[in-house]
This record gives C-alpha cells, sequence and structure tokens, in this order.
C-alpha cells in the first residue's frame, strides 16, 4: 500500500481505486457463490453458504447477531467483528474472547468466511494516507505500541489463542507497518544501489528463476526458524519473531521481480484465488458425499486446478469490465467528491 499509495494524487482517489480494485471481484463471487449455493439446496438440500440462514432459528443465534453477519456479507466490513461479538441464544449481543466455545459462531452466517481478513485490510487501507504522510520513526514507533498491546494481551490477559495470535487489526498493525518500512526500505535500495541506471532490476528470466529458488530457500529457513524459536520462546511470539527477516527480504526479493509480467500476474490472481477457494472446498466435500468413489488425495488437487481456473476467467471480465480504466474511474470519483467537499489531501507526503 505504500508503494501504491504514490500513485494517486489525492486521497479520494486512492480511496475509489481500492473500493474498485476490491469490491467489483468481491461481489461477482459473492454472486456466484449464492447462486450455486441455491442451485444446489434446491437439487439436494445442501444449501451450502447458506445452510446456517436456512437452519436458523432463535435457539441457535439471535436476529441482531445474524443482521451483523448479513451486513458483513453485503459490505465486507463488519466481517470481523462477527469473530469478537457473540449473539447467543436468550442473551443480547455481547462481546467473547474466544468464539470456538460458542455453540453457534457469527462467522458460520458469512457467506464467504475468509473475507474477514478482507475486512481488517479495508481497516488498514482507510488509514493507509495518513500513515503514508508520517516519517519513518512515527511508523516505527506505531508498530512498537502494537507489539506491546499484543505481548500485554498475551501475557498480561493470557489471550495468546486465536483470534488474537492474527486477527484483531490493532495487533496487526504491526505487520502492516512492517510492511509499510519494508517499502521504504526497498525505495532506498533501488536510489543507493542503481541510482541513475533504469534498466536495474529488470534483469533476465535466469535472475527471476534464481530469486523464486531464493524465496524457497527462504520459507524452508524462515519454517525452521520458526520451529525452533517456538520451541524456544513458545507460542505464538516464537512464530511472530520468525516474521523479522522478511522484513529486509521482501525488498529485495521485489527488487528483482517487480519488472517481470509473470509475477504481476501472480500477484493479481492471488485476490481472486483467495475469494473462490474456500467455497470450492465446501462444494466438492458435498460432491463427495454424493459420490463416495472420489479419491481423497484427489481433494487438493482438484480445488486448486479449479480455483485457479475460476480465477484466470475473472480476471479476466473483471480487466475488461473495470481495471483497464480503474485510474480513470477512480480520478473521475475523486473529481466529484471535490467538487462537493473541497479539496483533499495527497496519499503520500514522504
Amino acid at each position: 500500500m505504500a508503494l501504491i499509495g504514490e500513485k494517486y494524487s489525492s486521497t479520494t482517489e486512492f480511496y475509489a481505486s481500492r473500493f474498485l480494485r476490491i469490491f467489483v471481484p468481491y461481489y461477482i463471487v459473492l454472486a456466484g457463490i449464492l447462486a450455486v449455493s441455491v442451485m444446489c439446496g434446491m437439487t439436494t438440500g445442501k444449501w451450502l453458504a447458506l445452510d446456517s440462514y436456512q437452519s436458523w432459528s432463535t435457539n441457535q443465534n439471535g436476529l441482531g447477531g445474524v443482521v451483523l453477519a448479513t451486513l458483513g456479507n453485503c459490505f465486507i466490513y463488519f466481517s470481523d467483528w462477527t469473530i469478537f461479538i457473540a449473539h447467543e441464544p436468550n442473551s443480547t449481543l455481547a462481546f467473547t474472547n474466544n468464539f470456538h466455545e460458542l455453540s453457534s459462531p457469527l462467522p458460520v452466517y458469512l457467506f464467504n468466511p475468509p473475507a474477514w481478513s478482507i475486512a481488517v485490510e479495508l481497516s488498514f487501507y482507510l488509514l493507509v494516507p495518513w500513515l503514508n504522510r508520517r516519517s519513518t520513526a512515527v511508523l516505527v514507533a506505531i508498530a512498537a505500541a502494537s507489539l506491546l498491546a499484543r505481548l500485554y494481551c498475551y501475557y498480561g490477559i493470557g489471550w495468546s489463542y486465536d483470534p488474537w495470535s492474527y486477527r484483531f487489526l490493532p495487533f496487526e498493525m504491526l505487520m502492516f507497518v512492517a510492511g509499510m518500512l519494508s517499502y521504504r526500505g526497498f525505495r532506498t535500495l533501488s536510489k543507493r544501489i542503481h541510482s541513475g541506471d533504469k534498466a536495474a532490476g529488470r534483469n533476465s528470466k535466469t535472475s527471476y528463476w534464481l530469486c523464486i529458488l531464493m524465496v524457497f530457500m527462504f520459507f524452508w529457513g524462515s519454517a525452521a526458524l520458526s520451529s525452533f524459536l517456538t520451541s524456544q520462546m513458545g507460542e505464538p511470539i516464537g512464530r511472530l519473531v520468525s516474521y523479522v527477516p522478511w522484513i529486509v527480504f521482501i525488498p529485495t526479493a521485489f527488487y528483482w521481480t517487480k519488472s517481470l509480467s509473470l509475477d504481476r500476474l501472480l500477484g493479481e490472481l492471488s485476490y481472486p484465488i483467495y475469494l473462490v477457494h474456500y467455497f470450492l472446498v465446501g462444494l466438492l466435500a458435498a460432491i463427495y458425499t454424493r459420490v463416495p468413489d472420489l479419491p481423497d488425495y484427489a481433494r487438493g488437487p482438484i480445488v486448486a486446478i479449479i480455483s485457479v481456473l475460476i480465477s484466470i476467467l475473472l480476471l479476466k471480465i473483471v480487466n475488461q469490465l473495470i481495471e483497464v480504466r480503474r485510474a480513470q474511474l477512480a480520478k473521475i470519483i475523486a473529481g466529484f467528491v471535490r467538487s462537493v467537499f473541497g479539496r483533499t489531501k495527497k496519499v503520500s507526503g514522504v
């Protein structure tokens, strides 16, 4: 987001572009999920994503909690709230520190459960223009505050489990801000090592595959480091500390791959794959109950292949509908907002 933020002339333009980028694919996938769930429910009785709504009663959850989850389905925002709020039978909406212990947690009403993480990211996006204008020292202070709050929660209160280990926005600010600091490291690296060399970073495919090999080796090393630190420091702190080398490695890897079309394609596919894969897992599980002779070992590859194929199709549709003119549309929206509300600030002031 630190990198992308510098491309926009105003905060409104940044918000408009993020809206088009995130919500258009989300609503297309959501429509597909609902259509398949309705068809499956009417023909087989398995309602898939709609199952919790189809079987809902006040003996499971209160209406308020279901409405909250429905708002999350419609707007993505509030999806993450369902993890921290409960509405048990014969009670009111209440905070919960462990939704896994509930008889019927509210996330079961999310049509696309992984959307909770998109909600967290969207909340961060609201802060990006402000954060981008802050000095590096301020970003370091924010990261430190996020880390201290996390440590207090883990050791002061004793909440070191899911959802506090990776779903709570104030704690995840550590990760987001670390990414922004990583970008600033990349920018410094680009200027100092290859100053004036426009071809820098646009290396051969051999260099790209060497970088891919480095990434896999780094993944292996990071996993080994995480295992060692976890054994020494316990969960989840050991794993958290093992992320630190990535702050240094990511700018280097990005520098060598940023100009390659294959790398960009893989990056663009990541979001639609994330949107479709979870529903496909559930759909395939429903198929397996009706065709028991299908081999279990094939589930993963089947979901992976179909997810990639659907994502490629979705990417083509989105590109034709919006992506080729997203920057232009964002400028139009920003211009309209400026005409109504006045001038907006720049996204990046650093």
